[in-house]
């Protein structure tokens, strides 16, 4: 490493000189070429940063399709008659709850006399399938940390047939009594590899399933081998139906298994696993 050496020597004429590195000049004309050279050496400091985290989650017990995507943002509410403005965003490809995610912001486009909440969304293929119904406060008292419930968008429309919890309510016409959660007899369609998962009141059940239109069948199902002081009747009545189903429908929540002549076999209520 070279060193630089500072040698100050007065001069009959009261003059000052430098000796940096063996260049000389008067203290003057030095010092200006100090501070030029300070002044292009100078890098601009970045903005100071911050950061929100949290955990977005739905009370629907259902994987996500691999197109789906989850949005979430930081915007500015301070006025009730103007629009919120996003003061950053990010946003997860491919989400499966719990979703953890950090959203960066510029300190300075915070200003400690406004409000500020984070939203989040979900989307499939553009369309919004779960999003935030409330708005929950961040940065007022050093918030920087959210978790997040999101609702189903458009709850009163129409379930999916793939992707969701269905539970056993009726069997050929007869309700299905109360059980307990962990024993209530059920199906989900898993699009990714078309398969069949649920129980049937007792053991879990998995299976195939193809798809095509408003019409479904499901192939040979298996599952464990246990024993249950109730429910093995319904399971065996549940099992023996399932290889009669050729359609189905959708209404608001409820599905319905079809026959070849459009008689319901079996009826489902769209839920939250157990």
């Amino acid at each position: 490493m070279r060193t630089c050496r500072f040698h100050c020597t007065p001069r009959k004429s009261g003059e000052v000189w430098e000796k940096i590195a063996g260049y000389s000049a008067p203290l003057g004309k030095f010092t200006r070429w100090l501070l030029s050279v300070l002044l292009l050496c100078v890098v601009a400091a970045p903005a100071a940063a911050g950061r929100i985290t949290g955990t977005a989650t739905y009370r629907e017990r259902m994987l996500l399709p691999p197109e789906s995507v989850f949005e979430a943002s930081i915007e500015e509410v301070s006025r009730a008659d103007a629009p919120s403005a996003v003061i950053a965003n990010t946003h997860v490809e491919s989400p499966q709850v719990p979703i953890t995610f950090a959203i960066d912001y510029d300190d300075a486009s915070i200003s400690k006399d406004r409000r500020y909440v984070v939203q989040a969304r979900i989307t499939l293929n553009g369309t919004v399938v779960f999003t935030t119904d409330t708005a929950y406060p961040v940065l007022g008292g050093q918030r920087t940390h959210v978790d997040m419930m999101l609702r189903r968008a458009g709850s009163t429309g129409a379930a999916p047939l793939e992707n969701t919890y269905w539970k056993l309510t009726a069997l050929h016409g007869a309700a299905i009594a109360p059980v307990d959660r962990q024993h209530e007899a059920s199906l989900m369609l898993d699009p990714a590899q078309n398969r069949v998962a649920g129980s049937g009141g007792c053991n879990r059940l998995v299976g195939t399933y193809a798809l095509n239109g408003d019409h479904v069948s499901f192939g040979q199902m298996a599952g464990t081998m246990m024993a249950c002081a109730q429910g093995m009747e319904l399971e065996q009545k549940f099992l023996q139906t399932l290889p009669m189903v050729t359609g189905w429908r959708i209404v608001g929540q409820r599905l319905d298994l079809l026959d070849e002549h459009g008689n319901v076999l079996a009826q489902f209520e769209a839920g939250a696993m157990p």
